[in-house]
């Protein structure tokens, strides 16, 4: 028979605390955890509790550039594969809080990565929604994703914006004659010009750890 040490007996009651902990959430309810690094190695982490079903679970972080904070959500939404059963207890539930706390065994669980505040006159360089193809996910079990997070080039994308603020500018003044007509034209048009010229690239802003359970 093997010996109860100190230290296996420590160790045993930090594994039971540890259960405990888990336990002590309501089953109905599941985490959306979210480790963001970005290039200077800065370190946030965020995270959400959500209800299992009936629910997108967000969690929501913000990332500072040189075009300006950029919003991004790490979005779970699980579909329940006994859908036809929850649907009929459900409808026989006493109440809201009754149905709210329903819970399926096993689940169809999508995750998306969703920016927010990108400058959707850009064609082609806003931020790309990341989605990952739904996967089977049981409650109480963990899912890591791990995702490098990429952004149109800020600095472009600032220049950009500024161009496009100059154009706004140039157009918004009143010529008082043909030829002073004809110089805003041709001003507009070598903006416009140069907006076309600049190829703006996807760069990395962040390594995400994405922990579901």
């Amino acid at each position: 028979m093997k010996k109860l040490t100190l230290g296996t007996a420590l160790v045993s009651l930090l594994a039971l605390t540890a259960c405990g902990e888990t336990d002590a959430r309501e089953k109905h309810r599941y985490t959306v955890e979210v480790e963001v690094t970005d290039t200077n190695g800065k370190v946030q982490k965020v995270s959400q509790e959500c209800n299992q079903l009936f629910n997108l679970c967000q969690a929501k972080f913000d990332l500072e550039n040189p075009s300006g904070k950029r919003t991004i959500s790490v979005m779970s939404n699980n579909k329940p594969v006994h859908e036809e059963e929850l649907y009929k207890k459900s409808q026989s539930a006493n109440s809201k809080e009754e149905e709210a706390r329903l819970t399926d065994s096993e689940y169809k669980q999508k995750v998306t990565i969703k920016g927010f505040g990108f400058n959707k006159s850009l064609q082609k360089t806003w931020f790309k929604d990341v989605d990952y193809q739904p996967t089977k996910w049981t409650p109480r079990t963990e899912r890591i994703i791990e995702q490098e997070l990429m952004i149109p080039n800020p600095d472009l994308v600032k220049r950009i914006e500024d161009l496009q603020m100059q154009i706004k500018e140039v157009r918004s003044k009143r010529s008082m004659n043909r030829k002073e007509t004809d110089e805003k034209l041709e001003r507009v048009r070598l903006l416009e010009a140069e907006i076309r010229s600049i190829s703006i690239s996807d760069v990395k802003a962040a390594d995400l750890k994405i922990r579901i359970y």
